[in-house]
């Protein structure tokens, strides 16, 4: 995939919410069938126990979403938008993490639908708020999910991936995880490279110069109550570029593909310049 026709998928996702909005499912299902992935033909019983989790999981959003919304109390960022920009830019990471392989293997499959299982769940009922203490709200997503990924099946080693890739979305881990991962050959077979495709997929969409702007509104929106400073400063010029180079980070061979770091420095580029002129 290349980020042109990411862009067109989120434009398109856009444009039907929320009056049009077919529901979290209908987008699992597009992001599955973009990776080639078809529950119907798999053969792997641990993968159709991951697609009915992903089932559940997307009924549950859905509704727990939609009763939010009908209260005027679903996050503007922390939203079912939010989950489906995720999807769709970690599946465009996973096509490109796929560049030059030859032979796909079971074990590579599997790694993909344990990856969108995580980002799906990944901020299962998020309140709009932010971490009291390290991974707070990260756990709370994990202590929802775990019961409904036992109760469809899917498999213990599978659920403890799918934990760690959660718990490693949390903002503070960020940098570590991909530090820990630099000199190592990139492969998805391990979980320390799934962990750092899942935060750079989290954090694309908020990256992108077509849809930033929009993400960055929403979550000051999203902290205006509960840290107004730190609302105001994402929306000033240098909150971009710190959001850009400090926690936007982008380095796995799939971003590299897809050209996020140059798309970043574009960016920043033209923000210091606009600021030098003023």
């Amino acid at each position: 995939m290349k980020l042109e026709e990411l862009r067109d998928l989120l434009d398109k996702v856009r444009s039907q919410w929320p009056e049009t909005w077919p529901g979290t499912q209908n987008y699992v299902d597009q992001c599955l069938g973009i990776l080639g992935h078809s529950a119907a033909l798999e053969s792997d019983q641990g993968i159709t126990a991951i697609y009915r989790c992903m089932t559940a999981l997307a009924e549950q959003i859905e509704s727990h979403g939609r009763q939010l919304a009908e209260r005027g109390e679903e996050p503007p960022y922390h939203n079912r938008l939010h989950t489906v920009d995720t999807l769709f830019s970690l599946t465009a990471l996973l096509l490109g993490q796929r560049h030059g392989w030859t032979k796909k293997t079971a074990a590579w499959r599997r790694r993909e639908w344990i990856a969108m299982l995580a980002m799906l769940g990944h901020d299962f009922l998020h309140d709009g708020t932010v971490n009291v203490s390290p991974g707070q709200i990260e756990r709370r997503s994990i202590e929802c999910l775990t019961p409904l990924m036992t109760r469809c099946g899917v498999s213990a080693e599978d659920i403890a991936v799918v934990r760690v890739l959660i718990e490693n979305t949390d903002p503070k881990k960020v940098r570590e995880c991909h530090l820990k991962m630099r000199g190592r050959p990139f492969r998805i077979e391990d979980t320390d490279c799934l962990i750092v495709l899942v935060q750079e997929a989290d954090i694309m969409a908020s990256a992108l110069p077509w849809t930033g702007h929009e993400l960055t509104l929403r979550l000051a929106r999203e902290w205006a109550k509960i840290m107004p400073d730190r609302a105001r400063a994402l929306l000033t010029p240098q909150g971009r570029v710190s959001f850009l180079k400090d926690a936007a980070l982008f380095t796995s061979p799939a971003s590299n593909t897809l050209g996020l770091n140059q798309i970043k420095r574009e960016q920043i580029a033209q923000i210091e310049s606009w600021e030098s002129l003023n």
